[in-house]
């Protein structure tokens, strides 16, 4: 047999192999993220809210819940939680904030995708 063969099948039969993009928390070698938010404009108040599903390699791994901010936010709010979660390894910058999703995949070599949908009603978030 040779190296090559057994490095692969060694690394088949570990399921908690990590990548440099991957926390502690034994989770596969993450291919790509997706951030689909919604985002519900309070036209009362002109307040905007919004929710975040996170998806790692197309599986459905936590919804960000209700909470305030506009624009791209809810991308943000996913950021911190795969980061603070152990999904990814980063570090938070002197003012306090997180990396972009753009920096952290450019970093880690991960595809991200990131898309907000706009509803009409607060229950449809």
């Amino acid at each position: 047999m040779s190296k090559r063969t057994s490095r692969r099948s060694r690394s088949s039969r570990s399921p908690s192999r990590r990548h440099g993009n991957a926390g502690s928390s034994g989770s596969p070698k993450i291919e790509s993220i997706t951030i689909i938010g919604r985002r519900w404009r309070d036209k009362h108040y002109g307040n905007t809210y919004n929710t975040a599903e996170i998806f790692i390699n197309g599986r459905k791994v936590h919804k960000i819940p209700f909470g305030y901010g506009y624009g791209s936010h809810y991308e943000d709010r996913a950021v911190e939680w795969l980061i603070e979660n152990g999904h990814i390894k980063a570090e938070k910058y002197k003012s306090g904030g997180y990396p972009t999703l753009h920096r952290l995949a450019a970093d880690h070599g991960f595809h991200h995708e990131s898309t907000a949908i706009d509803v009409p009603r607060k229950r449809d978030l």
